[in-house]
């Protein structure tokens, strides 16, 4: 039997200047489907997926879409979004992932706002984290 974890996040950053898609795909990760899994070798190279891809499960990553202001004179200059359902992933350690992931893509950065939902089935309550700009 399965265990899904769901994923809901929402990052709005500042910027002076547009932020291009490469550099927020640099810093968030990228997504990876089912099939580009199939073609890697886990044992040899977890250290690295971990850092270029976005949070995955068994059959791939979440999904991102990225957003950008079109009035170009506004600080809130961009918008990601991060979703999707992770297969074989939950309990209190993938949950820790998640929670230093999200931290990882809030800092060094101008994020304005964050916040992200996560439902483990296996779970009675989401869990919510949210940036809190010191």
């Amino acid at each position: 039997m399965s265990r899904w974890t769901h994923v809901a996040a929402i990052f709005r950053i500042d910027s002076i200047g547009e932020i291009s898609d490469n550099e927020i795909i640099e810093k968030f990760g990228r997504t990876v489907d089912w099939e580009e899994m199939a073609d890697c070798d886990y044992a040899d190279s977890n250290e690295w997926i971990q850092q270029e891809f976005l949070p995955m499960g068994s059959e791939g990553s979440l999904k991102m879409s990225i957003w950008h202001n079109p009035v170009k004179n506004e600080m809130s200059s961009t918008t990601v979004s991060v979703f999707g359902d992770l297969r074989d992933y939950g309990g209190s350690d993938d949950i820790e992932r998640l929670e230093q992931w999200f931290a990882k893509c809030c800092e060094n950065n101008w994020t304005r706002q964050a916040v992200m939902q996560v439902i483990d089935e296996y779970c009675d309550k989401p869990t919510i984290f949210q940036y809190i700009q010191n």
